[in-house]
């Protein structure tokens, strides 16, 4: 088994895998959408959007790796308010997934969180038959909700500190799309700094 996970990190460290994530733009909002509406394994809530409610804040994560650029593949939707910042909603492509990219996406939000000064980060979990691959990942952090399903307040700490352990993850598969969480990467200074691809491995 220790040879298997090893085999399994360095299979994810020669992917050279990046990950940047952004605020959405004007030009991104239908693709943020669309994934509303089509993704339902790794998707807290499969909430389906025709546009975003007031108040809420799509950021976007883009992954490559040495194969060629997966575009953009995952979505964080937030609002902030007075001492937190409720996740309404992550959700992920399952090209990227099992690999740490959502280990990286929701340990952003909580560096976000601590960027603009929120002590909490409320997430919210609703399951569904299909999105059973979201609430294993929520629950092996220990960041679902009591009960499996509805709200609960996590310290942004906790949630910044949330980083991808090969040993835990699944075998890889034949098409190349992972990372390892980089448990490691400074947080972030300046919630709107501009952003640039992060090795994720």
């Amino acid at each position: 088994q220790v040879s298997a996970v090893s085999s399994f990190r360095e299979f994810i460290e020669a992917l050279q895998l990046q990950v940047k994530t952004t605020r959405m733009s004007h030009e991104q909002r239908a693709r943020v959408l669309q994934m509303t509406q089509k993704t339902n394994q790794f998707n807290f809530t499969t909430r389906r959007l025709a546009a975003l409610p007031a108040g809420l804040e799509a950021r976007v994560t883009h992954v490559a790796d040495r194969y060629g650029d997966y575009g953009l593949v995952g979505v964080a939707l937030v609002r902030e308010t007075a001492d937190a910042l409720e996740l309404d909603n992550l959700l992920m492509s399952c090209r990227t997934l099992g690999r740490g990219v959502e280990a990286r996406m929701l340990a952003q939000v909580g560096e976000l969180a601590l960027a603009r000064a929120k002590a909490w980060v409320r997430i919210g979990f609703v399951p569904t038959e299909r999105n059973e691959p979201a609430r294993k990942f929520l629950e092996a952090h220990g960041l679902l909700p009591a009960g499996g399903d509805g709200w609960q307040a996590f310290p942004a700490q906790r949630v910044a500190a949330v980083a991808f352990d090969p040993a835990a993850a699944a075998a890889p598969v034949a098409q190349p799309a992972a990372a390892r969480g980089a448990s490691g990467a400074a947080p972030l200074t300046d919630a709107d700094a501009p952003d640039q691809y992060e090795r994720a491995a």
